[in-house]
């Protein structure tokens, strides 16, 4: 999509998903790194018990998409 009149493309971030402080957003094709960031930030469990299981979803969507 282009827009001629946009003129914040300077602070674009090609990232799945940004966080400034509270506020957090992403692509709609990245819901598993949105939720990993609402989930660090809301500080619901221990960063490691995040990370692994945010990198075993990974590894499981991996397997599933490769049969």
């Amino acid at each position: 999509m282009f827009c001629p009149e946009y003129t914040g493309e300077n602070f674009y971030l090609n990232q799945p998903a940004v966080t400034d402080d509270n506020l957090i957003t992403a692509s709609g094709i990245t819901p598993l790194e949105f939720s990993y960031e609402v989930l660090k930030r809301i500080n619901v469990m221990k960063a490691e018990t995040l990370e692994g299981g945010i990198n075993y979803i990974k590894l499981m969507n991996q397997s599933i998409s490769m049969t």
